[in-house]
């Protein structure tokens, strides 16, 4: 046992001294980089136009890889079993990270214990949208007609989706019925949305801005603290008298724990050194999405306090999987 310990010990040293070379040649091959979101929604956008950037700087491809199912689990747990060394990215956001440990009995990772925060990247409100034929130019008014109509006002969400929760949310303490129609993803039910097959919506900015910008769903309400530089003149659900409703959402990467200090830290350096490019925040503001800077530390902190606040918020709303 003693020479057991002594070896480990050894290899140990040894790993502390090849960090930092490990770290000054990071990358020399190409990076994955994981979304567990689909193809065409708010994570993908981001993930692709950040791996533009890194791939012209570390002269290595970084490949973007969809790989969905059951929430953001599938592909959250495929990182997390990945090795720990840099290579293999998860690209998500806190709607699948901090509400999946409340929403599910069991998942096959701890979000907090197998994976580590690197770099924050992007910010977006969510967004209650309504088709530009309903009767409606505000919340008061959606609420309004709910009310006259009990059930026969439908939006679109995968099960458990932080959409959902807010739709949910939305029917406890505005006393409506509505109806929440399952999805596979965003991308699916906001086509809905705009053909009329459904009545109203919540989206995250990023995959509904090209349809508000185009007249073809109407802005009632952001879900952010306060309102979105993209939407100036669209009061948040607070001010629409509905603050339960409030969620600000992160788009940010994590990598399997035990991957080494040095290439977290250069990951995040570099990030960071993306999203400061004025042509990067150009590309984000296409769709409504903010550069969102932070250290491991800071990123840590807010996944984790998401989890707990989450946690409430999936109490709240009363919804839970059946897995």
């Amino acid at each position: 046992m003693k020479r057991s310990i002594r070896q480990m010990l050894v290899a140990a040293a040894a790993a502390c001294v090849l960090c930092p070379a490990m770290g000054q040649t990071f990358p020399d091959r190409p990076v994955h980089v994981v979304v567990p979101q689909l193809p065409g929604g708010s994570s993908d956008l981001i993930g692709r136009i950040l791996a533009e950037y890194l791939r012209e700087k570390w002269k290595q491809p970084v490949l973007i890889e969809n790989r969905v199912g059951a929430n953001g689990n599938i592909g959250t747990d495929y990182v997390a079993k990945s090795a720990p060394n840099g290579y293999t990215w998860l690209l998500t956001y806190s709607g699948s990270h901090a509400i999946n440990p409340a929403l599910y009995k069991k998942l096959p990772y701890d979000p907090q214990r197998d994976l580590i925060a690197v770099a924050t990247v992007a910010q977006l409100p969510f967004v209650l949208v309504s088709h530009p034929d309903l009767p409606v130019r505000d919340v008061k008014d959606l609420v309004a007609l709910a009310k006259s109509k009990p059930g026969q006002l439908n939006y679109g969400a995968q099960n458990g989706a932080i959409n959902h929760l807010i739709g949910e949310i939305f029917n406890r303490t505005a006393g409506v019925k509505t109806v929440q129609i399952p999805y596979k993803g965003a991308p699916d039910s906001l086509v809905d949305t705009v053909s009329g097959l459904l009545q109203f919506n919540y989206a995250s900015l990023g995959s509904v801005i090209q349809f508000i910008r185009s007249n073809k769903v109407r802005p009632l309400a952001v879900t952010s603290a306060k309102r979105s530089a993209f939407l100036k003149d669209v009061p948040t659900v607070a001010e629409a008298g509905y603050p339960a409703l409030t969620t600000d959402s992160w788009w940010g990467i994590l990598l399997p724990t035990g991957t080494p200090p040095d290439i977290v830290n250069k990951i995040n350096a570099d990030v960071n050194e993306a999203l400061r490019r004025p042509e990067l925040m150009t590309r984000f503001a296409t769709f409504g999405a903010e550069p969102y800077l932070t250290s491991p530390e800071q990123f840590a902190k807010v996944a984790n306090d998401d989890i707990v606040r989450f946690r409430a918020i999936v109490e709240q709303s009363g919804v839970r999987s059946e897995q």
